[in-house]
């Protein structure tokens, strides 16, 4: 397929099949109304607000197209603001004790939950068990979100799991002083707001979610 380039109302270019190629016949004035200035950097006003239902049926026939899906994608990546994301695990042993660990790295709120940042195409779930085996060597058996929320220092989204925590000999890592199991009416102070939140939400939740028992497959 050969490309023939464009140059929008948006100060980019892109690629589009020639009219003369026979799997696709798209004129440029229609580019030009799919995506300008106003359109491509999301602000109101824009000429797609106003297209009519027919209009709006031929567009979902161009876009379904590889460069035009293309093109959608790389919009996203460029207009949709990105965050942080933190994950945490709220997780109970058998008694109902939480796992906390203290942290080289927090001076003012050194106990904490397991967590750490979501990388690069990565789940909070995936995130939320490897975090828990990295710091602390222990798998787990992983429950429902509990807690969600937005926090601004730094500004980051935070998501918080609860597990029940397999039995193992706990593995520190060199961001971890000690690990222990706490009550949830004995737990350390000071905790940052977000883990105390998170670990209440996982308190209420405790009596709707059936633990898993032990030797059992869920």
């Amino acid at each position: 397929m050969i490309y023939s380039p464009v140059d929008l109302q948006a100060d980019v270019k892109i690629y589009y099949p020639r009219a003369r190629d026979n799997q696709m016949r798209c004129r440029p004035d229609i580019l030009e109304f799919m995506i300008t200035k106003t359109d491509l950097y999301g602000t109101s006003g824009g000429k797609l607000s106003y297209l009519s239902r027919s209009r709006k049926m031929q567009l979902a026939r161009i876009v379904r197209f590889s460069p035009f899906r293309h093109l959608l994608s790389l919009s996203v990546r460029i207009i949709v603001p990105r965050h942080r994301t933190g994950v945490l695990v709220v997780g109970y042993n058998d008694s109902g004790h939480i796992l906390m660990l203290r942290h080289v790295f927090h001076p003012l709120t050194p106990w904490g939950l397991p967590g750490g940042w979501l990388e690069k195409g990565e789940s909070p779930a995936d995130c939320a068990k490897r975090e828990l085996q990295e710091e602390t060597g222990l798998s787990g058996k992983f429950g429902p979100i509990v807690y969600s929320s937005f926090e601004s220092k730094p500004a980051h989204i935070g998501i918080a799991f609860m597990a029940q925590i397999d039995p193992g000999a706990v593995e520190l890592s060199p961001e971890i002083i000690d690990a222990e199991w706490f009550g949830p009416a004995s737990l350390p102070e000071p905790l940052l707001p977000f883990v105390r939140n998170a670990i209440d939400a996982a308190n209420q939740h405790l009596g709707h979610w059936q633990m898993p028992e032990r030797g059992k497959n869920e």
